[in-house]
């Protein structure tokens, strides 16, 4: 659920930069907040929900590999359709 509120904070945020560049108040081309937005959905935002393991917990990839995933799809997908 975390997950999902953090892509939409971020889909609110995508839309008040285009909404300020459209308005003349920032001089940001569009092209440049989609590259930042969408390579911070696939490289930075994830790890931020990655579980810390303990020493003597068996670290499984499923759970890293579904949160990766979740953002891929749905952020990338709510950044494309922003556009």
């Amino acid at each position: 659920m975390m997950i999902l509120l953090i892509i939409f904070i971020l889909s609110i945020i995508h839309l008040a930069l285009y909404y300020l560049n459209a308005k003349g108040k920032m001089n940001i081309p569009d092209y440049i907040v989609f590259v930042i937005l969408f390579l911070a959905n696939f490289f930075i935002l994830p790890r931020y929900f990655y579980r810390v393991p303990s020493e003597t917990e068996v670290l499984c990839g499923n759970p890293i590999i579904a949160i990766t995933f979740v953002f891929w799809l749905l952020s990338s997908i709510t950044t494309v359709i922003i556009i």
